[in-house]
């Protein structure tokens, strides 16, 4: 699941993955991680966690 979103960061073969730098790496990462999913409820993860610690 996570290979299908990076791909649309990182198209395959169009992209030479030695020239990201950590600050690339941690933005694509963070928009992943805030992005919401059909699997959560259209929640994100965060959220998701949230609810789960507060219950």
């Amino acid at each position: 699941n996570h290979t299908v979103l990076l791909r649309q960061y990182f198209p395959k073969g169009s992209y030479d993955f030695r020239s990201i730098d950590q600050a690339g790496l941690d933005e694509v990462a963070h928009e992943m991680n805030t992005r919401p999913r059909q699997t959560l409820g259209w929640a994100t993860p965060a959220e998701r966690l949230d609810h789960l610690i507060a219950t």
